[in-house]
């Protein structure tokens, strides 16, 4: 047992989600299964730098819409430019 006030401040003070679940612990193939319904074993998405075969990003771009990353985007697609390269210093 361990005595951690500020870590019982920020759990009586902030949301607690008793009843949630996520696929996996890091950021990238989480979103992958958030973002596509299936598990990690089923995307190939297991770390942070796995590039995805094909992004929910890039789903939307074939749909039509106009695309970037913004951000902190763990996507790693191959197609879809980032803001850097959309944004230019007048």
């Amino acid at each position: 047992h361990l005595d951690t006030p500020n870590l019982d401040r920020l759990v009586r003070e902030g949301t607690v989600f008793t009843e949630s679940f996520v696929c996996a612990a890091s950021c990238a193939p989480a979103r992958a299964s958030l973002f596509t319904g299936y598990y990690p074993h089923t995307t190939g998405i297991y770390k942070n730098a796995d590039t995805w075969r094909h992004s929910w990003v890039e789903s939307l771009a074939d749909a039509g819409y106009h695309c970037v990353n913004v951000g902190k985007m763990h996507t790693r697609s191959h197609n879809t430019p980032s803001a850097s390269s959309h944004c230019h210093r007048p």
